[in-house]
C-alpha cells in the first residue's frame, strides 16, 4: 500500500503526515490483566502521574528491560 500525504489546500488537517505514518506502522498490540495491591498501584499511578507518563508505556518499557529489548 502506498502512502502519500496530501499538500496545499487539499491537504487533510485532522492528521500531519507524521500521526499517519505512525499509525500504520504500528505494532499488534496483545493485551493481559494483572492483579496489584491497592497500596502499590496507587503508588505507581502517582508516580507515574507525576513523571507525565501512561502507565502502559512504563509498564512496556519494564518488560523490554526485563527480555533485554
Amino acid at each position: 500500500m502506498a502512502f502519500k500525504a496530501k499538500t496545499g489546500k487539499d491537504k487533510h488537517t485532522s492528521h500531519t503526515t507524521q500521526d499517519a505514518i505512525k499509525e500504520l506502522t504500528k505494532e499488534e498490540l496483545k493485551g493481559f490483566h494483572i492483579q496489584l495491591p491497592v497500596k502499590l498501584h496507587t503508588d505507581f499511578k502517582s508516580k507515574v502521574a507525576s513523571n507525565g507518563e501512561k502507565m502502559k508505556d512504563v509498564i512496556i518499557k519494564m518488560v523490554q528491560e526485563y527480555v533485554g529489548k
